[in-house]
């Protein structure tokens, strides 16, 4: 398993997921495969920093702290359910570090929002790698939509 650190995403971020985002890798994975453009990333980022209604952590390679990539949780009114999205930096994807970024953010997350009982994934069929580290992490498949996204969830 590799070692990571993790902390909250902050300004200093902002032009890595980007990048990250527009990876095409990354893109043909997400729910929304189009491209993002620059001002539409910044104003997304500033809202997202500011929003009592998300998380959002950067997970940094414990030897080096070269960033790996960001896992964000975006919770419903009541903060009891919450949807989680990783993004990984293309250079570190297939190097196995999705399942102990999801880990330790789902760690971190829950000793921050302590009314959440349910995290909801949705991951593309053809996102293997995504799904292998969500099951891996105890999450479960539990409905097959009728387009190319399913649901994951993981009761805490």
């Amino acid at each position: 398993m590799k070692n990571i650190k993790i902390r909250r995403v902050n300004n200093s971020d902002i032009e890595d997921i980007f990048k990250w985002r527009n990876h095409e890798h990354n893109r043909k994975m997400a729910r929304n495969a189009n491209k993002v453009e620059w001002c539409d990333h910044i104003n997304w980022f500033e809202n997202s920093l500011k929003d009592s209604k998300k998380l959002f952590y950067l997970c940094l390679d414990e030897t080096n702290l070269d960033k790996i990539g960001m896992v964000r949780f975006d919770f419903n009114d009541d903060n009891f359910n919450a949807e989680i999205s990783i993004n990984l930096n293309p250079k570190m994807l297939g190097m196995g570090y999705a399942k102990n970024c999801l880990r330790t953010g789902i760690q971190l997350m829950i000793e921050e929002k302590k009314n959440c009982k349910l995290i909801i994934a949705q991951i593309k069929d053809i996102n293997i790698p995504s799904i292998k580290s969500f099951l891996g992490v105890g999450f479960i498949k539990n409905k097959i939509d009728t387009s190319d996204l399913n649901i994951y969830t993981k009761m805490i």
